[in-house]
């Protein structure tokens, strides 16, 4: 059995650390040094097969009773506390009679590398340096460096005891910025992100020191861990490479790099985005005032600490697993608005699915299974085609068991209370339901913008069912529904135009863009079902019109461009040009939709790489070839004025430059019961409770 001495496990990396090793290897015997008997008794609670030492980094005779006593020791508890560094040494160097060495893991902080900056009384915080070390070929390089601090007592000393013949085997981990939440008994926060966060939500503004050009290297907390438990895992083996042991084993652990500037303005975009801070702006301020608003902010997020994990991927097989910190940051937000009691949106979450477009309580797609049973979903106020499935699971995981179903449906439930017909024991499962963990990410891949568009498209089919007399079984008029389409196609627009403003960012009109896109490749809003071409016409060109002002904004903005922080720019580009092709295919005139060829010009200019999933290189072609031979010279697309393109819309087709787009008239559930009877093929068939 494995025996290991570990300090810090009240703390964030301790804590994180201690649960990785005892999740990994429940057989590993760990003691843990405890000066806060509060804090061993969470430890002792939280993992009961611990066992606590009372004591401080300052009793040194307990420090090596344990050290000499244990196989590894694991000291995660300071960086800079030479006293307990060198009892452990010693006491483990004094160890007799094992077949197998000692072991000594020891933290140290990335803030060695920014030694040199720290020693400078000229140096500017926030300023950039381009040196990038590695810890794999460069490692003598890097120990040099550190030499020449003195102040890097912890790090000399243990780059001396390498050298001299020791029977200890010694690694030295040194973390960048670490983010993410510990999984540990004590502190699951860490510093320098959510710090910066506090000071953002609290100054009401971005805020970077000095020119924002510093940058450190980063790693998420459950991927530092798995650094220590492989090291820990070599050492209860035996394992004595000196790759990974002695005057090697230094292990960086830098995954990602942002400049400090990039990271504070990503803070203030996250806070802005949930509604905290009234702008993205970031403020640039001196080291001093920095330091009041970050505790140590000048040095934590205004020095140099540039570096990868090379050793650990090489010697120790391991790899990063978990978010990057560019998509943790809105996270790191949230928790920190929390803390300060700070209210944004209901569940902080940059969706629009809990209710309609004008505030109206949306219908559920699902519905318990007592539902189906009790025959009551002919007599709910619910088209026909709504109801996507029957929840048949018996914890009813789906709807009665599921937080996001009542959150979501919430009002439409209560409105429906009676109609539903489900016992009060069914009801008193919310309750159960809302004590669930709302903390897990909305979206598990690397892109953070499909989870904000992907609810406009369901906002808009549900306008879309609304509007479509087949689904209610009603028979107004044969254009009724086309026209309802062109209704819905104004909402959007009108959506866009309250969105599109002179000072508007891009991270709030491309999900518009998104949204639309998506819900006319659906082929769900089918206007052109109608007796006015001419007006079916118009909105092909509004699309295009909407579509060329985006690009516009996207340019002024600096993202319209290969690298984009859009990363569906291309895709998402490509499905509105092939829609408009198949408009042209559908007989519609090409010079109503001949603005594709504009996007395809503006991407070509710029570099941006047009995509699709399915057949893309045989469209694109066969797009081009006819914008080549016809459209290529067309100049109507030029310098597009949303405002100026809705105002012509408007007069020609609504009625006048003051008439407002879109509007309710084909919703069928806004009509009254008399006329719904009047066009139902099931007068008073169950309508009454809309």
């Amino acid at each position: 059995m494995t025996k290991i001495f570990l300090t810090g496990a009240s703390g964030y990396i301790g804590g994180d650390v201690l649960h990785v090793l005892l999740k990994s290897h429940p057989e590993y015997q760990v003691r843990a040094l405890v000066r806060d008997a509060t804090k061993g008794a969470a430890i002792t609670k939280e993992y009961s097969q611990v066992q606590i030492v009372n004591g401080g980094l300052d009793d040194t005779d307990i420090i090596a009773q344990e050290a000499k006593d244990a196989d590894v020791v694991v000291h995660l508890a300071a960086t800079g506390h030479l006293k307990s560094v060198q009892t452990i040494y010693e006491a483990l160097s004094s160890k007799q009679g094992s077949s197998k060495p000692p072991y000594y893991i020891q933290i140290s902080g990335a803030s060695a590398l920014a030694a040199g900056e720290l020693a400078d009384k000229t140096w500017v915080f926030g300023s950039g340096n381009d040196v990038i070390h590695n810890d794999l070929d460069g490692i003598n390089s890097i120990k040099s460096y550190i030499k020449q601090y003195p102040n890097r007592a912890v790090d000399n000393y243990i780059f001396s005891v390498n050298e001299q013949q020791s029977s200890v085997k010694t690694a030295l981990v040194v973390p960048p910025i670490i983010y993410g939440q510990g999984r540990g008994p004590g502190n699951q926060r860490s510093m320098q992100i959510p710090d910066l966060a506090k000071a953002v939500l609290e100054r009401k503004r971005g805020v970077q020191v000095g020119p924002g050009e510093s940058r450190w290297g980063n790693i998420h907390i459950a991927d530092l861990s798995r650094i220590f438990l492989l090291l820990v895992e070599k050492a209860a083996e035996g394992n004595q490479d000196e790759d990974i042991w002695g005057a090697n084993g230094v292990f960086f652990t830098g995954v990602g790099e942002l400049s400090f500037g990039e990271i504070s303005r990503r803070v203030a975009i996250a806070a802005r985005d949930f509604n905290l801070i009234p702008s993205e702006g970031v403020d640039e301020v001196g080291a001093e005032e920095f330091d009041r608003l970050v505790p140590h902010g000048s040095f934590l997020l205004g020095t140099n600490a540039r570096s990868g994990a090379h050793r650990a991927e090489q010697v120790l097989g391991w790899k990063p697993e978990n978010e990057s910190l560019e998509d943790h940051i809105p996270q790191a937000v949230i928790k920190e608005a929390e803390a300060l009691g700070m209210k944004g949106p209901k569940r902080w979450r940059k969706c629009r699915i809990s209710r309609g477009p004008n505030g109206e309580a949306m219908m559920p797609q699902y519905l318990p299974r007592e539902c189906a049973e009790a025959k009551v979903i002919e007599t709910l106020p619910i088209p026909s085609g709504w109801v996507a499935g029957i929840d048949a699971i018996p914890d009813c995981a789906m709807t009665l068991g599921s937080r996001k179903w009542w959150e979501d449906h919430g009002a439409w439930l209560e409105a429906n209370k009676k109609a539903l017909k489900l016992p009060e024991a069914k009801w008193k499962m919310r309750e159960e339901a809302m004590k669930q963990d709302d903390t897990v990410p909305d979206d598990e891949g690397a892109d953070d913008w499909d989870f904000v568009c992907y609810p406009i498209p369901r906002s808009e089919r549900a306008r879309a069912l609304k509007r479509n007399q087949d689904e209610f079984d009603m028979h107004i008029y044969n254009d009724f529904t086309g026209y309802g389409m062109h209704e819905v196609m104004e909402n959007i627009f009108a959506q866009f135009s309250s969105v599109f403003k002179p000072k508007a960012s891009y991270r709030d009109i491309w999900p518009e863009v998104e949204g639309m896109a998506m819900v006319l490749r659906s082929g769900l809003i089918d206007y052109m079902m109608c007796d006015d071409p001419d007006k079916c016409e118009s909105i092909s060109e509004m699309v295009g019109y909407l579509t060329l002002a985006t690009i516009d904004a996207l340019k002024a903005q600096d993202v319209f461009k290969p690298d984009s922080d859009i990363r569906n720019l291309g895709t998402v580009l490509f499905m509105l040009i092939r829609w408009g092709r198949e408009q042209i295919d559908y007989e519609f005139s090409e010079e109503c939709c001949s603005w594709i060829y504009k996007v395809i010009d503006l991407a070509e200019e710029v570099g941006v790489q047009l995509a699709a999933p399915h057949n893309f290189d045989k469209a694109y072609d066969e797009i081009v070839d006819n914008r080549d031979k016809r459209a290529k010279k067309m100049k109507r697309w030029d310098k597009v004025s949303w405002p100026a393109k809705v105002k012509v819309y408007t007069t020609k087709h609504i009625g006048g430059a003051r008439a407002k787009l879109g509007g309710h008239q084909y919703d069928i559930t806004k009509f009254t019961k008399a006329e719904r009877d009047k066009y139902s093929f099931r007068a008073g068939g169950g309508w009454d409770m809309m």
